[in-house]
């Protein structure tokens, strides 16, 4: 898997790839959600750069077998966690959570996996959403 610098729109990007394909699929609600949401220019990012990472990272995963099981994405919280870990500015990360959380609403329907996702974003950045 590759890095991305701390604080980085690829990193940000990255995080938003991974509320969009945890359950592992790429819903047209959720991609309409990011597309008409104007949260990527305001992150500094074109859609092609986003899609860009999206396909980066879809590459990373596929590359590495441990995360897929069965054909689907299994994530390890180790892996998540060093995901989020890359995302330290405090005020990114509220940003990055709401988008989160209207990502994974976007087709009507929370999974298990979104939600896992979610509440493993709030636990480890709650140390700086309290402002």
């Amino acid at each position: 898997m590759r890095s991305y610098p701390n604080d980085s729109v690829e990193a940000a990007a990255r995080i938003v790839s991974l509320a969009m394909l945890v359950d592992g699929g790429l819903d047209p609600a959720e991609a309409a959600c990011v597309s008409r949401s104007g949260r990527l220019e305001a992150m500094g990012l074109t859609e092609a750069e986003f899609d860009r990472v999206v396909h980066d990272f879809c590459d990373d995963l596929l590359q590495c077998s441990e995360y897929w099981a069965s054909g689907r994405l299994r994530l390890q919280p180790e892996l998540i966690e060093s995901l989020l870990g890359e995302v330290r500015d405090p005020l990114q990360r509220v940003r990055l959570l709401t988008f989160m959380l209207e990502i994974v609403a976007a087709d009507g329907r929370v999974t298990n996996a979104e939600a896992s996702l979610l509440s493993h974003a709030m636990r480890s950045w709650s140390e700086g959403l309290e402002h």
